[in-house]
């Protein structure tokens, strides 16, 4: 019963979580140009490129460690990780700065939001290692509520900043920026309270122990990214921004009714095998 109870907090806070953003289509459709609606597309994806090197995955290591480290080594060890990524998040904006040209000749981004899609993917992973941490001690309440929270603070700024300050894509993607940074910020607090981060006392072989956890991983996130992510890339490049803005609109549209389909065709997929091997011509019809 306990493990039904956390998997429905689970389902219900992924639910919302999918569902704030496809309501959000309605209104951002009629407001936005395609041309916006692609740019605030480009910029999602650059965040998640950004994010399978910030941090350079080794909040997946925290995890872990919780069930083999007692409460101070862990709190030294998630110190050691926002280390990391303090120091991953640094190389990235010295590099996007360096290369922002060609970037934004690709994405159609300024240089300055590339920077801004750094600086959150930063603070997303500040996010994961709360979430990691609430996940392996089984609070499914303060996992949820979190993501929740982080949801409806994105649509209500972004909702605010588009139809109210008048902005177009900006604020679209200033209202992601504001809601996952306050998280960021908001889930490093919680951590400190919680006696959750100190200095570490053996730096380099904590740092040695969650790299080799979290290198290994960054080509998995990357090709995982490059299944979900060239097709943007590729209308952008042998079209427009604009076509990529329709084409994630269709495409979200497209999953949102999967998720019925799918829920559909489990029920009657076994009905109707089960009737067509009953070899009678008139279930067939």
């Amino acid at each position: 019963m306990a493990l039904f109870r956390q998997t429905s907090i689970y389902l219900f806070g992924n639910i919302l979580n999918a569902g704030i953003p496809f309501l959000l289509m309605p209104v951002l459709t009629r407001v936005l140009t395609p041309g916006d609606y692609g740019m605030v597309t480009m910029f999602a994806i650059m965040v998640s490129i950004a994010g399978a090197f910030a941090g350079l995955s080794v909040h997946g290591a925290v995890q872990v460690r919780y069930f083999q480290l007692e409460r101070a080594k862990l709190a030294e060890y998630v110190g050691v990780c926002l280390g990391i990524l303090a120091v991953s998040t640094t190389i990235l904006l010295i590099l996007v700065s360096a290369l922002g040209r060609p970037l934004g000749m690709a994405t159609g981004l300024p240089t300055g939001w590339l920077l801004v899609a750094v600086l959150l993917a930063a603070f997303q992973f500040a996010g994961n290692i709360r979430l990691a941490l609430w996940q392996a001690s089984g609070a499914a309440w303060n996992y949820g509520g979190f993501q929740v929270v982080q949801s409806a603070l994105n649509a209500g700024v972004s909702l605010a900043l588009v139809l109210l300050a008048g902005l177009a894509w900006e604020g679209r993607a200033a209202g992601q920026a504001a809601a996952v940074a306050l998280c960021g910020l908001v889930a490093v607090l919680w951590l400190r309270s919680d006696g959750l981060i100190r200095t570490p006392s053996a730096w380099r072989e904590q740092s040695a122990d969650a790299l080799r956890f979290g290198l290994p991983l960054i080509p998995h996130v990357v090709g995982g990214l490059l299944i979900v992510a060239t097709d943007r890339f590729v209308i952008v490049e042998a079209l427009d921004v604009s076509q990529a803005g329709i084409y994630m609109v269709a495409l979200q549209i497209g999953q949102g009714l999967g998720l019925v389909t799918e829920s559909f065709n489990r029920a009657f997929a076994p009905w109707l095998l089960a009737k067509l091997g009953a070899n009678d011509e008139t279930l067939k019809i």
